[in-house]
Order: C-alpha cells, then sequence, then structure tokens
C-alpha cells in the first residue's frame, strides 16, 4: 500500500500514481461594467460658471458603442429642440438636460453665466480618484494681485499665488465650500461664486462570485470579481485581484474581473476574496469573504477476487478504469465510503491492508497521470497494524537497473525537485522482526513543462523608495521545467539576467539612483517560449536638501502694514514636498507642492511679527530646517510732545529749564533733537523707548519758540511750537507746523 503525495496532496493508491496540478490562468478580459441607464451630458469645458458672453458646447451621451440617433434637449425644465445632432451650444444660466433616442431623461446641469468681477469655475461633480481643478477667473481687461483660495471659510496655502487649485486622487476629505479672493489691481478686494464639491462613489465594494460554491477535486472554477462603474464615468479603467488565505491568485493585477483556475486541488480549498482598484489612483475596495470547499474525489471499490490475485474496479462519473493487483490472500471484507477492507485469513501470514482509489483522467487516458519536472514528489509506503520496529527500504529501477536509493524508519520518500533524471519504476520493501513486504512499483515519466508567467516582485516591497536604496527584483514561476533563464528589465533595457537549474526563481539587486525611476518587468524561458510578468512602477526619490528662506521684499527692516512673502525653496528633493513656516516655533501655516521645490507665505505686518523667521521641508524622509532669518518691524515715529519744565512760575536769567520731548508711538531707536528758533540746541538718541530731555541754563537770548523733532529713519516728525518769554525780552509766538 502506498499513498503519493504532490506538494500538499496526499493520495493513497495502491498500483499507480496520482498527481494534481493546479495552474491559475486568467480568463479573457470582460465587457467594461458600467450599463448607461440613463442619458448623461457632458461638457467641452468642466466649468459650470462662466462669463457673460461666453458660450460652451453641452453633448448628450447614451449607448458607449454609438451616438444618439435623435436627441432632445430640455431647458428649464421646457422642451428647447429635437435634432439628430447630439451637441447644444450654452450661452444662458438655467438648467440643461438631455434625451439620447429612448433612455430616460440625463439628470441636469446647471450653467452659471456670470457678470461677476471674478469667478470661480469647477466640474458639475467629482468621483472618488478624480483629478480636480478650480480656477478663480476674472474679467477680460482686469488683474489680480494677489490670489487666495479659502475652503469651507478658511484659508488654503498655495505655492506661487497660482490661480489654480488642483485636487488630485479626490476623496470625502476634499468635500466642502470652495471660493477665491484677490485684490483687484489699483482698485480693491473682491470675492467669487462658492462651488461646492460633494465627492461621489466611483464603486460599490465588489462582490466576488463562484460558479461553483463546493467545487470537486479537478474541476474548474471561474471567479468574478463584480462591480459597477455609474454611467459618467464609463471611460475609467478598474483593475481586479484575487486572494485566497492571504495569498495573491493568478499574476495578481489584472484588467480581468475574471479569474479562471482550469484545476483544484484540495488545498484549494479556503477563504476567496477580491479587491478592485481605479488605475493610479488610492480608490481600492475589497469584496467580502467566501468559503469554497473543494470535495476530494468520490473513491469506490467495486470488487474483489480471494484467490491471490485482486482485481480493482473503479468508476468515476461514468469513466471506469482497470488494474491487475498482486495482493495477499485475503477473505471478502465489507465495502464502506469506497474503502475495501480486508483480514488476513488463517493459514496466510499476511498484514491487514486498506485500499483507496481516486482517479482524474478522462476517457482513453492512462491511470498514470504526467508528473512534471520542477515539482515536489513524496512516495509513502504505508502499512497497516505491522508490528515494529519496521525498516522502509526505497528501490529505483531503470533500463533494467535495479539500485536500492534510500532506508529509513519513516514511510516517505521526497524529491525535492523533480528532473528528468529521476524516471523510472519505484517500489518499497517494509522490513520488520516478523516479516517482509514488497509493494508494486509505480512508473515516474517526468514530462517538461512551458514556464508559466513570471511574477516580479520588489524586496523591500515598496513603490517609492528612496535613493541609494538596495533594492531585489524577484522574479519568479509557479510552473516550469528547469533550466529556466530569466531576464531583468527596466523601461525595456536590459539590466541583468540569471539561468537556474533547480529552482524557478531569480533575482538581481541594484542600488538605486533617480535615474532609476520607471517600470520593471521581467522574462522567464525555459525553451518553450518566453513568458513576461507585469510591469512594476518604482518611484526613486531623493531626500529634501536643507531648505533656504528668504523674504520678499529683501529686507530685515520693514514698516508695520507691508505685505511680506516668505519663500522657502530646496535645491534637491523629490515631489511632493510639505513646506511648513514658523515664527518663532508658532506654526504659520504649511503647503505641499506636488511638483515644485519652493513654497510661500503671505503675511501683513504687524509689530508683532518681528522675531526669528525659518520653514521645514519634508518628502517623507526626515523634515530638513532652514537657517531663521531675522526681521524687525518698524512703526513710524508719532508726532512728539514738547514741554518745558520749569521749577518757577515766571522763569528769569539764570533759571535751569529742562526741555522734553517724547513720542508715544514709533520702533526705538530715536533720535530726538531740540530746536529754539530752528536752531539746534542738542539732540538726544533713545534705543528703548520713551522720551528724552535736555537742560538749558536761561539767558535773555533764550527767549522765543521751542520744538522738537522725533526720528527712527521712516520720517521726521516735529513737535508743536512752544514760546518761552524771559524778562527783558519782548517775544511774539509762532505757529509752527
Amino acid at each position: 500500500m502506498r499513498r503519493l503525495v504532490f506538494g500538499s496532496q496526499v493520495l493513497v493508491v495502491p498500483v499507480f500514481m496520482l498527481l494534481w496540478v493546479t495552474l491559475l490562468v486568467l480568463a479573457p478580459v470582460s465587457e467594461q461594467l458600467v450599463t448607461p441607464s440613463k442619458s448623461i451630458i457632458s461638457l467641452e469645458f468642466p466649468w459650470t460658471v462662466l462669463f457673460q458672453g461666453e458660450s460652451i458646447d453641452l453633448t448628450c451621451k447614451g449607448s458607449s458603442s454609438h451616438s444618439p440617433w435623435t436627441t432632445k434637449w430640455y431647458f428649464k425644465e421646457k422642451v428647447l429642440r429635437r435634432t439628430p445632432k447630439s451637441t447644444l451650444r450654452a450661452r444662458e444660466s438655467g438648467d440643461y438636460r438631455c434625451q439620447a433616442d429612448d433612455l430616460p431623461v440625463s439628470d441636469p446641469v446647471h450653467l452659471e453665466f456670470s457678470t461677476a468681477p471674478l469667478i470661480l469655475q469647477g466640474p458639475p461633480y467629482v468621483f472618488e480618484g478624480d483629478s480636480v481643478l478650480l480656477r478663480c477667473r476674472t474679467q477680460a481687461k482686469t488683474e489680480l494681485n494677489t490670489v487666495a483660495f479659502f475652503k469651507n471659510g478658511e484659508s488654503l496655502m498655495l505655492p506661487n499665488n497660482s490661480s489654480d487649485l488642483h485636487i488630485d486622487d479626490a476623496d470625502l476629505a476634499h468635500n466642502g465650500h470652495y471660493h477665491c479672493g484677490g485684490y483687484m489691481h489699483t482698485c480693491c478686494t473682491a470675492s467669487s461664486n462658492r462651488v461646492s464639491i460633494q465627492v461621489r462613489m466611483l464603486f460599490p465594494r465588489p462582490e466576488l462570485s463562484s460558479s461553483s460554491s463546493e467545487p470537486t477535486e479537478g474541476s474548474p472554477v471561474t471567479l468574478a470579481c463584480q462591480t459597477q462603474l455609474p454611467p459618467e464615468r464609463s471611460h475609467v479603467q478598474l483593475q481586479f485581484c484575487f486572494f485566497r488565505d492571504g495569498q495573491v491568485l493568478g499574476s495578481g493585477w489584472s484588467s480581468s474581473p475574471e479569474l479562471r483556475i482550469p484545476a483544484l486541488g484540495t488545498e484549494d480549498s479556503g477563504s476567496y476574496w477580491c479587491q478592485a482598484k481605479r488605475v493610479n489612483s488610492h480608490v481600492l475596495k475589497e469584496s467580502w469573504k467566501i468559503s469554497i470547499p473543494v470535495r476530494g474525489e468520490s473513491q469506490w471499490v467495486l470488487g474483489w477476487t480471494g484467490d491471490g490475485t485482486g482485481r480493482v474496479v473503479c468508476n468515476r462519473t461514468s469513466v471506469w478504469f482497470v488494474w491487475n493487483v498482486l495482493l495477499p490472500r485475503v477473505r471478502m471484507g465489507a465495502v464502506k465510503k469506497g474503502v475495501l477492507k480486508g483480514k488476513p485469513t488463517k493459514h496466510v501470514n499476511s498484514v491487514p491492508f486498506q485500499l483507496a482509489v481516486a482517479v482524474t483522467e478522462s476517457p482513453g487516458q492512462s491511470p498514470l497521470m504526467p508528473m512534471f519536472e520542477g515539482k515536489k514528489l513524496t512516495l509513502i509506503c504505508l502499512v497497516d497494524r505491522l508490528p515494529g520496529p519496521i525498516t522502509f527500504s526505497w528501490y529505483k529501477v531503470k533500463l533494467g537497473k535495479e539500485t536500492k536509493i534510500h532506508t529509513s524508519s519513516e514511510a516517505e520518500f521526497k524529491i525535492s525537485m523533480v528532473t528528468d533524471r529521476d524516471a523510472g519504476d519505484y517500489y518499497c520493501n517494509v522490513n520488520s522482526s516478523h516479516k517482509s513486504f514488497t509493494s508494486r512499483t509505480v512508473t515516474i515519466k517526468p514530462r517538461k513543462a512551458a514556464v508559466s508567467r513570471p511574477v516580479l516582485t520588489l524586496s523591500p516591497p515598496n513603490n517609492r523608495v528612496r535613493e541609494g536604496t538596495w533594492v531585489t527584483l524577484h522574479c519568479e514561476v509557479q510552473r516550469g521545467s528547469p533550466p529556466i533563464l530569466f531576464k531583468f528589465y527596466h523601461e525595456s533595457v536590459s539590466l541583468g539576467r540569471s539561468s537556474t537549474r533547480s529552482t524557478g526563481r531569480a533575482s538581481l539587486g541594484i542600488s538605486l539612483t533617480t535615474k532609476h525611476s520607471g517600470n520593471y518587468y521581467c522574462t522567464a524561458d525555459n525553451g518553450y517560449g518566453p513568458q513576461r510578468s507585469e510591469a512594476v512602477s518604482l518611484s526613486v526619490a531623493t531626500a529634501v536638501s536643507r531648505p533656504v528662506l528668504t523674504l520678499s521684499p529683501a529686507e530685515n527692516w520693514l514698516l508695520e502694514g507691508t505685505r511680506v512673502t516668505l519663500h522657502c525653496e530646496v535645491q534637491r528633493g523629490s515631489p511632493p514636498i510639505l513646506y511648513k513656516f514658523y515664527h518663532e516655533s508658532v506654526s504659520l501655516g504649511s503647503s505641499s507642492t506636488p511638483s515644485t521645490g519652493r513654497a510661500s507665505l503671505g503675511i501683513s505686518l504687524t509689530t508683532k511679527h518681528s522675531g526669528n523667521y525659518y520653514c521645514t521641508a519634508d518628502n517623507g524622509y526626515g523634515p530638513q530646517r532652514s537657517a531663521a532669518v531675522r526681521l524687525s518691524v518698524l512703526v513710524p515715529v508719532s508726532r512728539p510732545v514738547f514741554t518745558l519744565k520749569n521749577p518757577s512760575i515766571q522763569p528769569v536769567v539764570g533759571d535751569m529749564v529742562e526741555l522734553h520731548c517724547e513720542a508715544l508711538g514709533g520702533s526705538p531707536p530715536i533720535l530726538y533733537q531740540f530746536y529754539l528758533e530752528d536752531v539746534t540746541l542738542g539732540n538726544s538718541s533713545v534705543p528703548s523707548g520713551g522720551g528724552a530731555s535736555f537742560n538749558l541754563s536761561l539767558t535773555a537770548e533764550h527767549s522765543g519758540n521751542y520744538s522738537c523733532e522725533a526720528d527712527n529713519g521712516q520720517g521726521a516728525q516735529r513737535s508743536e511750537v512752544v514760546a518761552l518769554f524771559i524778562p527783558g525780552k519782548f517775544l511774539t509766538p509762532r505757529a509752527r507746523v
């Protein structure tokens, strides 16, 4: 009695070797999963708001296979026209609908032709994964000095004062109300209309179905990953991937929603699910899991003879096979669940045994299934209730020569990878302290197998890696006779090759530079025609260099109210790059740039903005911080207040008088100067704020008009005049501005 194991499949056979081979084959691409249930309006441009005097072409679509024979257009719920043409040029504000042939009427598309000086343009609807463009436009001959975008009333950080807001790979986080605003040239501020974005579901969670809920061993099955695209996005490409117990089936991602498995084995029982994703997008959805049990082959023993020569007749789906088997003498036993159990007679020294037969052949085939090279094979010699100890010996007969190849206390003999050198007849011998038994032979006839489609994987398994990383490309086939020649390619340029004589896998290592970004694939060939893997995209990213922060205008001293722009720039680094701006370690805002190495932030200065500024840049490989830039916000001095401080009510010659000048507003340092009739008496610089004083010993010549001046470099301011009269000299006060 022997059992045969191929891979993880174990079969018990009396006189022949049974081999299961499971081959996964992708089915042909199915038709697009979109069924137009109503008419659809598409726009010449992705805008629903335009300026008055402009126009836009609307196109009515029905079935994707041809243009509609007739089109009926509706405007403001009234029939506008019926025409054989599917295009309408719109110039008026309102709701537009259409009907293509006999399909239901489309959803309305609202167009607005605005007279406002500033508009924000956006699409009529947005689906998951869409790339969205919002454009801020002004009327002809009108310019905006600055442009700002707002979402739900909050300002958005955009680089380079752009009038376009790009949303890549839209998802629910982008839902909201958007508008734009800015400063009109030589005029005033303006604000646009609101554009509401509500991201719609691109497709529902896929459903996995099987052509058979309980397939039998050896039978084919087709898996279908079913979902539905909306008619408005019938052009979107989806890809599908199938899984069993966490393992990817087939060659991975494919445009086909179906996967055909030509022949199932019992090891294929398990939990199955599928994933569907939008090409070049984050939108990916997974089906619920379904359990697919694979039932083992029905086993039947229908007849037995008791004269020492057994004749076993097996049936599967009306296909009959007969083997002559030499067995120990037994008396007739009972047939139960396809198993014939016999017991030794009292007169013959033999042991109890058990037979089970599984058949997968088609009519006209030999009971011996083909054994393909490159597979693992395990032969098991099994005896029931034989007293130990037992020794198992394995023999191989080839070209009439018998060779003892293995002896062990274990009942298994394994061939890790079958080659043509393993061809021959095998049998086992069982020895115990009581008796010796010899099995019949099993013939192994390895066949050459063409390679299956290879699968290319990366290690580490990331599609975006840092420059300098060592990446290993692995090319592997699930089936194919060695030797196999593997070749690796980058954008159709050969990287290298490797020939393997014992495994179905080869590897190639690369130290990455930015030139290594692109698509990779591999081929496998064992002389029966090369097979090419699906391409794997790899993006090689460069870490950002230390950013440089600059100011515009490029001054370290600026007046209060000045609008200054902070520019943060890196000389090296792969996008997208996230820039953040700081004032004394307090965050001012951030901006992500998908394609440039620079971001900007504008500030209208107040006195609170004095201090140190810096920025950081990060593209996922660690933030880099710029050097600090010092900025002082200056306030021009206010008009100073001049006072005379004299201890006596009427000053006389010889008195000491204090002249005091103070500007209540203004950034220090402030230079104060004191005047008598426009003649300078003296000056004093105050480095930290406050006023200044000047002492004067009076003489008769000191009668006159006194004033002071304050200056901090941003324009001098003069005080009002104060008259001082010293007896003995007549003084006529005069005003000074």
